[in-house]
């Protein structure tokens, strides 16, 4: 939502001229880029250096629009692209289709995440149990994220994605092969596959970078914006896939529907699913995933792009 606002003063009185813990956007229009080169530094200047350059730099990224940070100065502004422009960059950069191809196979499948409350209660008989193994796994989630950082300084981040990537599937398949019935061991190998799968989502992102100079490299245009914009678009895009694969899946294995408000309302209602419905929603919720880490695999093998 963004609202806008014609006080150019961009003083205390301005509420819009603030960090907002909300998501609402401030609007401010100008007549050329000098002038809004200015207002983006005094908006800095209200708002706080950290913060407020920190976002200013994001829409930097994203837009193309060159906004100046406090110490550095001014960017040069990115050039405008026709549609043919960008057709040549992204043929041009084929580094950039394997990797979101592989990143977006990988997030597409990932519905566990939208039948983690089901198989909570269906499969393991607790509402919360879900949300419990979230809390135990993220320790080690925490830790390897911690020396993700360190570890891509020594090995070159896509063989460790790839690694990574490896293991996941390796306990993908443990995980599938046990059984729900088999809680304590589900939890073991949950907690064991939250560090690689941390380390994995460290680095998702690492690559874009990468693939902007070699798309500069091969097609001598400077679409950082293009790249760029990828990352938001196919986060977006693959949840809402995996979300809609995940139901249109379950339904697949004769799942009764049902309309409740909360799981104390559900259990009230005494329905059972049957026993296909629920090896179906054990199939979709742990193997599915597995499915689409190893189809990206697949395509993380013809990334050539490294850090020497």
């Amino acid at each position: 939502l963004m609202g806008e606002t014609t006080d150019i003063t961009m003083g205390p009185e301005e509420p819009f001229s603030h960090e907002k813990l909300s998501p609402v956007l401030a609007l401010y229009r100008a007549k050329n880029f000098e002038e809004g080169a200015m207002m983006a530094k005094k908006l800095i200047e209200v708002g706080g250096f950290r913060n407020a350059s920190d976002m200013l730099a994001a829409l930097e990224e994203t837009t193309g629009c060159a906004i100046p940070a406090p110490l550095a100065g001014l960017r040069d502004r990115e050039e405008r692209f026709t549609f043919r422009q960008m057709w040549h960059y992204l043929k041009n950069n084929k580094y950039l289709v394997i990797y979101y191809g592989g990143y977006m196979a990988m997030d597409a499948l990932k519905t566990s995440a939208a039948l983690g409350l089901l198989a909570s209660f269906y499969l393991f008989g607790s509402s919360t149990f879900n949300l419990i193994l979230g809390f135990i796994a993220s320790v080690p989630g925490f830790i390897a994220a911690y020396f993700a950082p360190k570890i891509v300084k020594k090995h070159d981040k896509m063989k460790v994605l790839m690694l990574c990537n490896l293991l996941n599937v390796i306990f993908g398949f443990a995980i599938f092969f046990c059984g729900w019935e088999n809680k304590t061991l589900f939890i073991i190998l949950n907690v064991l596959r939250a560090a690689p799968g941390s380390i994995q989502g460290v680095l998702a992102f690492m690559f874009t970078p990468d693939c902007a100079e070699y798309g500069q490299y091969k097609s001598g245009i400077s679409a950082k914006g293009i790249t760029f914009a990828i990352q938001p678009f196919s986060v977006k895009i693959t949840g809402a896939v995996s979300s809609s694969l995940a139901l249109f899946l379950l339904g697949l294995f004769s799942w009764i529907s049902v309309e409740a408000e909360s799981f104390a309302e559900l259990e009230a209602m005494g329905i059972q699913q049957s026993a296909g419905a629920l090896n179906g929603l054990w199939f979709v919720y742990a193997m599915v995933p597995v499915i689409g880490m190893a189809i990206s695999a697949v395509f993380f093998m013809f990334y050539r792009l490294n850090d020497k």
